[in-house]
């Protein structure tokens, strides 16, 4: 009597003996004894499994905004360094005339509303990227997939969640468009590589919102003296160096994203991985 061929649950792989517990492929626990019932061979479609459109014009546009807004966080640094100068000036009791003052202020509204608006398109972009580079994934034979398109861009806006979900959100979007991933394996979310690089962006994104967060929660909290503003411009121009270093990451991550899911594409489309 010819036995019925058993095949491992998580990779597919023929068992070579009826009653193997464990996969000599994958090493999982199969739970297929000889008393199981028998499993199906795996099969994987030729062809993405489902819509794959390009991020690259996404892509293009977030690269674009993230070139903007490290400007003008530069030019916000030299006029902090500036504001710095000027109430070190007051703190000596050297006179400042008004209308210097006036001027300053001026500067820094108007470098503000800069700021606000450019951070509001780069947020807009970058999550139009995310949500066509997350629902991509089903074009990539991601079967696996833990977070929905509209989740991926969600959690961003949950508070509390939004401290590590979107890190975990890039992380899967990440890991599924490496193109040397084998859309065959189950585990090629786990097998393929992870950058540090990965971790170092989100480290000094949440840094930099949280020394945001308390430099507003000072300002607003009550009047500050000359030499306490100036302490406040230092701790703001380190916030700023740490939000410049989490977009520079950010740039990198999206690009290095954006190739490699077209990448993976060219190479389905190929028939490269079957």
């Amino acid at each position: 009597m010819t036995n019925t061929p058993r095949y491992c649950r998580y990779c597919g792989n023929e068992l070579s003996t009826p009653g193997d517990r464990f996969c000599g492929n994958c090493g999982q626990a199969t739970e297929v004894g000889s008393d199981a019932a028998p499993v199906a061979a795996p099969t994987f479609a030729p062809v993405p499994l489902g819509i794959y459109e390009s991020p690259r014009t996404r892509a293009n546009w977030t690269l674009a905004l993230f070139g903007v807004f490290v400007l003008v966080i530069l030019v916000s640094l030299v006029s902090t360094m500036a504001e710095i100068n000027l109430l070190q000036r007051v703190v000596d009791g050297e006179a400042v005339a008004e209308q210097e003052l006036m001027a300053h202020d001026d500067r820094q509204a108007g470098i503000g509303f800069i700021f606000m608006v450019v951070y509001i398109a780069l947020i807009i972009a970058f999550c139009m990227w995310i949500h066509r580079t997350s629902r991509n994934l089903q074009g990539l034979n991601v079967t696996a997939q833990r977070f929905s398109p509209g989740w991926a861009v969600g959690w961003w806006f949950v508070p509390i969640m939004n401290l590590f979900r979107p890190y975990q959100v890039v992380k899967e979007i990440w890991l599924a468009s490496y193109p040397s991933a084998t859309p065959q394996d189950p585990q090629h979310l786990r097998n393929a590589p992870l950058t540090a690089m990965l971790g170092w962006w989100w480290a000094t994104w949440i840094a930099s919102g949280i020394l945001d967060g308390f430099l507003v929660a000072s300002l607003l909290s009550d009047d500050l003296t000359p030499e306490q503003f100036i302490t406040w411009n230092y701790g703001s121009l380190v916030a700023d160096a740490l939000t410049i270093v989490a977009a520079l990451l950010a740039f990198v991550l999206v690009k290095t994203i954006t190739a490699n899911q077209e990448a993976k594409h060219l190479r389905l489309t190929a028939g490269d991985y079957f």
